[in-house]
């Protein structure tokens, strides 16, 4: 078995996150435009932008996972917040801890920031996801998600 490491992307990465960013908008059922990949993917890449990420790597240098995250102040910490956005496993990586050592490395980089807390939100039907986030948590913690979509009022 392959051993996998998790890295911060480079750009060269491009090509071979690109297949896994799409099998998790389909995996969600979205569709997610070029023009928001591209963006997505050149804000993750810029070290200015408050939007970041870490990829999963096989020893044979395939991609096999990916996290995202979003890193911003809070109504209720003096400092940071980390919002974990996307995570995804290759559907063959999956049972082998690839989403346990994303999320492991994503928390202790935010250990090492002194960002404050790192949460997310998980579809109540996924279940494989649910057990995962659970040993991180305990649990969920009782909120609901709302949201109002505005993209009608934006020009393209």
């Amino acid at each position: 078995m392959e051993t996998i490491v998790v890295r911060k992307p480079q750009r060269t990465d491009y090509e071979a996150w690109l297949p896994l960013w799409r099998a998790y908008a389909e995996f969600y059922r979205g569709e997610i435009s070029d023009e928001i990949t591209t963006v997505t993917w050149n804000r993750i890449l810029d070290p200015e932008s408050s939007v970041g990420g870490l990829v999963a790597q096989s020893t044979s240098g395939k991609l096999v996972g990916f996290v995202n995250y979003i890193v911003h102040r809070s109504t209720w910490t003096v400092g940071q917040v980390c919002y974990l956005e996307d995570l995804f496993v290759a559907q063959n990586e999956r049972q082998r801890g690839v989403g346990d050592m994303l999320i492991k490395q994503l928390v202790d980089h935010a250990r090492g920031k002194f960002w404050e807390r790192v949460y997310w939100i998980c579809r109540e039907s996924n279940e494989p996801a649910r057990i995962l986030f659970d040993s991180f948590t305990g649990g969920p913690d009782g909120f609901l998600r709302y949201r109002v979509s505005l993209e009608e009022n934006h020009p393209r």
